[in-house]
């Protein structure tokens, strides 16, 4: 898959969950995802918030506002610590 074709379908399928400017938090490692999301989210009308990976479980969840109404992506390894 090309990139600009992967970023505008993450794209859609973000701006399906959000509004105009919503914070949207994304935690993976240095991986192609990470680099389609920079994109993705500005296109979909959201801001991103990129996580590092090698944060221990607290310094991760001090950025991700009390109570979460959003949606999270999350590399599957990483899953058990944001979700």
């Amino acid at each position: 898959m090309e990139f600009a074709q992967a970023a505008e379908e993450l794209a859609h399928a973000i701006r399906s969950r959000i509004t105009p400017g919503d914070r949207v938090i994304f935690l993976a490692p240095n991986i192609p995802e990470m680099l389609i999301a920079h994109y993705a989210v500005p296109l979909a009308g959201g801001v991103l918030v990129a996580l590092n990976s090698r944060l221990a479980g607290p310094e991760v969840t001090a950025p991700v506002p009390r109570p979460c109404h959003g949606r999270n992506a999350a590399n599957r390894r990483f899953v058990s610590i944001c979700l």
